[in-house]
């Protein structure tokens, strides 16, 4: 038996049961056992995939960080480590920067506190090499990629995506011609500097240099090139999933690849382990956040769930039935009180009676 204060603040409470279980307390109140494991993650996907989009859902989910080549290598220069100063000295000479010194920024990064869960990389490896040189990498700690996640949608979509894409400069503010466009397109204009423009100041908007028909050609034509032979050599973890799309239908095969169970329409908070549970079905819980359920109805769990969240949502299930129950009982109360004071009216014009019945869409029938 281990007691555990519960007269405290939730989050107190929580680390105080985190320790008991073994759970590593993290700053969302969940985590991973220490027997887990890190989920090391990459991610495919071409421009405009939602690869950002999706990686920030997965970063708030399992609290690991998303890496990508370009910012490490900048954070190390910026540090000046002995690795980051080389990679500046080749950079500054004009040269490109090896996969050495690529795969030394990566090893120093996941070194830091914040990857003690995991890390998801993006844009790295590029290359089957690399992608080698990454498996030594972790083998040195007796680690490998967990999942290798593809996202995979059609050119034709992503030249919709992108190249529709407008941006004010000054303020970063984003448009697009067909899914967002700015009040100065008018039904039926083709998007020009004309008839782009920012809603707020009014200055020209512009399209980057990147999001022309020409230049995602060229993009998409090396990374199909590139991409096929890493999900060759990743094939055993790799994991697709139809990012053509709503997202939040992309979001819940992402979870159910993860091995997450998601309440429906909710966003993910964190992933947590649980002892309890036979050990060929443990995942990563998501515990549910019913503070952003709204409106009144029944609360649905997808995938396996532990006992003690299947009891939680059960219990709110049961509270928002009788809020439901009572609504109904009070609009019906409400539309007898209107029923007979419209019947009164009609009994003294010698009208037949009129009656109503309560829905949750209320439907008058005479």
């Amino acid at each position: 038996v281990r007691s555990v204060d519960g007269n405290r603040e939730p989050e107190a409470i929580w680390q105080s049961i985190s320790s008991v279980l073994g759970i590593k307390h993290t700053s969302h109140g969940q985590g991973r056992t220490e027997a887990d494991g890190r989920m090391i993650l990459i991610m495919f996907g071409p421009p405009g995939a939602g690869k950002g989009t999706h990686g920030a859902q997965i970063v708030k989910a399992l609290d690991i960080p998303q890496l990508s080549t370009g910012d490490m290598l900048r954070a190390a220069v910026a540090a000046g480590t002995e690795v980051g100063l080389a990679a500046k000295a080749v950079m500054e000479a004009g040269g490109l920067v090896s996969d050495e010194l690529v795969v030394g920024i990566v090893r120093e990064r996941i070194k830091a506190e914040d990857c003690k869960n995991g890390f998801i990389l993006d844009g790295f490896p590029r290359t089957v090499e690399q992608a080698k040189m990454l498996d030594a990498l972790l083998q040195e700690s007796g680690e490998a990629v967990s999942t290798v996640l593809s996202l995979d949608v059609p050119d034709a979509v992503l030249e919709e995506r992108i190249c529709g894409r407008w941006v004010h400069k000054a303020s970063g503010r984003s448009y697009h011609v067909k899914f967002a466009p700015p009040k100065s397109l008018k039904a039926g204009e083709a998007p020009s500097k004309e008839n782009m423009l920012d809603d707020e100041s009014g200055d020209p908007l512009m399209q980057r240099a990147d999001d022309t028909t020409e230049a995602l050609k060229s993009r998409l034509e090396a990374y199909h090139a590139q991409t096929v032979p890493l999900l060759g050599h990743y094939e055993k973890v790799v994991r697709s999933v139809d990012g053509n799309r709503n997202p939040e239908l992309i979001w819940e095969s992402i979870a159910d690849v993860l091995g997450l169970v998601v309440a429906k329409g909710v966003a993910v908070p964190g992933g947590v382990k649980l002892p309890g549970m036979a050990k060929d079905k443990r995942k990563k819980v998501v515990m549910v956040d019913l503070e952003k359920y709204n409106d009144i109805g029944r609360i649905e769990i997808t995938g396996d769930a532990p006992e003690c969240v299947m009891n939680e949502v059960a219990e709110e299930n049961a509270k928002r039935r009788m809020l439901l129950e009572r609504e109904t009982e009070l609009r019906k109360r409400m539309l007898m009180r209107v029923a007979v004071d419209i019947n009164r009216c009609r009994k003294r014009d010698r009208l037949p009676p009129i009656m109503l019945f309560s829905q949750r869409v209320v439907n008058p029938v005479c």
